[in-house]
């Protein structure tokens, strides 16, 4: 049997980060947490959007999604211990159409009689500029479309203290302008020029839109509605309301003419450049073109939120299941981009566990990236795995999954996963364990089918139809799930090199045209969790591609040659 080759020592050092990319299974687990997704914001380009997380103080805040890839933004800091003092919560976000602009906002509020006297209860709007500059504005924000003007407004509150904020913000020129527009409500919104509407008035019976140059004015409706929401777009010309008992309507400011939209709608924003207005009717998501008068209805299911990009390319909608799809407009093409609050994990079969071996739960996460070293943790980041009560050591955690090595000492059952994100998201299932379920460890992350990375002898060089294996060398791959070895190993620690930790039940190995290779097997040195298989190419070969296969599950093709 041929001997166990170690790495060269210059590439052990990258042991564990490379194998946290490329190790991939799949399982599916049902959170009984179940946050809120709410706030959506977007792109004209729909590559980016933005969320926040509600009701959930351990996974909460404002959140990035990007090409399917999940990061946390602002993520609310834990709840003070001593009573409750302090609580600091990030709000709705807001994103420029080129996205080069972020406004991520907060409340801050202290709850402990005497002790908040000189912590104030206030609002406070933050701009993230794509360049690095970061700009701390009081109040909440709202943002134009092109992202040069913040409107912020909202008061610091406490005792000898009571500022109020009613200001735009030229984020190019570095003007704050007091406006003097009404406090007593946030929401507002912003053109492209700088002109500001105060979405509901203190009396709740008209709309308020103020310049620089003619100040606050009180809109004209020709019926004396009372408001609960409005937007305008982003060249000013037309204003979007929400009234009661009359439903969501449009504004000409030109002509002072009125468009009845929808005799029920609610939550009503603007696709500004595009000249359409999105909301909600009865559950349902809908848009109404202001030239053609056009109305239609952009997902077919029940939806809580609705978002469209400014110049009306793309929607985003956040369904009942808690899933965010993104609609190709006009096509109404829709394919799911999030679903991971409900089902934290990504699932297209149940793999069985395997005691010893590394394991990968893929996400998306709501976690930040964090590799551990050894000895590695039963905790990283927040996240914890356990299998029938004994805790799994963690190998990384980023937003793509976790990856982990399952306890050496299980039963061959079946037994409960249970998965923890800080106190309040945890899940638990029932799973397979099998004693041996062998596959090969792919070149690429996160296909779980991809074609298993060959090395040559010695890892000079990977294996290909360029670079095959040759005569009588003794090549590597790695896997998982190979099965028990013959040393004790504590959970967490690397497998050693001299003597190697050989598999002492290897599952039974073939080649084409090699009726029987020489095939060796151990936990790879330096490693946890991860096998290394070596097998030796016989002699006088001809140019070909062999099949390895080890336990009828492990596939590879290997590229061979004189």
């Amino acid at each position: 049997m041929a001997m166990l080759r170690m790495k060269e020592e210059g590439l052990l050092d990258c042991k564990l980060r490379l194998f946290s990319h490329i190790l991939t299974a799949s399982l599916f687990a049902v959170l009984a947490q179940i946050p809120v997704i709410s706030d959506l914001a977007t792109t004209d380009d729909g590559y980016l959007v933005y969320f926040r997380i509600n009701d959930s103080p351990e996974i909460g805040g404002v959140y990035r999604l990007s090409e399917n890839r999940l990061e946390p933004f602002l993520s609310d800091p834990p709840r003070d211990l001593l009573f409750y003092i302090f609580d600091r919560r990030y709000l709705s976000p807001a994103v420029s159409a080129n996205g080069q602009t972020v406004i991520g906002q907060y409340t801050f509020r202290c709850g402990g009689g005497s002790s908040c006297i000189p912590y104030p209860n206030y609002t406070s709007a933050d701009v993230f500029r794509a360049d690095g500059r970061r700009t701390g504005f009081g109040g909440f924000g709202s943002l134009s479309a092109n992202g040069r003007f913040l409107f912020h407004a909202g008061r610091r509150v406490s005792i000898g203290i009571n500022e109020q904020y009613r200001h735009l913000a030229d984020l190019e020129n570095g003007d704050d302008i007091d406006t003097g527009l009404a406090t007593q409500t946030f929401r507002y919104a912003v053109t492209d020029d700088g002109r500001v509407i105060n979405r509901a008035t203190p009396d709740s019976k008209g709309v308020v839109i103020w310049s620089r140059q003619g100040g606050a004015r009180r809109l004209a409706f020709p019926f004396n509605p009372e408001i609960v929401d409005a937007a305008i777009n982003s060249i000013g010309t037309h204003v979007a309301y929400q009234a009661e008992p009359r439903g969501i309507g449009l504004l000409h400011l030109a002509s002072n003419s009125i468009y009845p939209i929808s005799d029920s709608g609610a939550r009503v924003s603007f696709a500004s450049v595009a000249g359409r207005v999105v909301f909600i009717e009865n559950g349902r998501a809908f848009d109404y073109e202001i030239a053609s008068g056009r109305r239609r209805q952009l997902y077919d299911g029940e939806v809580t939120d609705v978002i469209e990009s400014a110049n009306g390319n793309v929607a985003y909608v956040v369904n009942a299941r808690l899933q965010i799809v993104r609609i190709d407009l006009p096509s109404l093409e829709n394919r799911i981009v999030f679903t991971r609050l409900r089902g934290l994990f990504t699932s297209t079969a149940t793999e069985a566990i395997v005691p010893g071996s590394l394991h990968v739960l893929r996400g998306p996460l709501p976690v930040q990236s964090a590799q551990s070293s050894f000895p590695l943790p039963a905790e990283l980041n927040g996240l914890r795995v356990s299998i029938d009560g004994q805790p799994a050591p963690i190998v990384s955690v980023d937003p793509a999954g976790v990856v982990f090595q399952v306890p050496h000492s299980l039963p061959n059952d079946t037994t409960r996963l249970s998965v923890s994100i800080g106190k309040l998201l945890s899940t638990e299932l029932n799973t397979a364990v099998r004693q041996r379920q062998a596959r090969f460890l792919p070149a690429t992350f996160p296909a779980s089918n991809g074609q298993p990375l060959v090395f040559h002898e010695g890892f000079t060089g990977i294996v290909s139809g360029a670079n095959p294996a040759r005569s009588h060398e003794t090549i590597h791959l790695y896997g998982v799930g190979f099965g028990a070895v013959d040393t004790a190993i504590p959970d967490g620690f690397p497998a050693p090199a001299n003597p190697p930790a050989r598999v002492t039940n290897p599952p039974f190995c073939t080649m084409s045209r090699f009726p029987d290779p020489a095939v060796d097997i151990a936990l790879a040195p330096g490693f946890a969790g991860i096998y290394q298989i070596n097998v030796t190419i016989p002699r006088n070969v001809s140019i070909f591609t062999s099949q390895l296969s080890c336990g009828g599950i492990a596939f590879a093709s290997i590229p061979v040659a004189p």
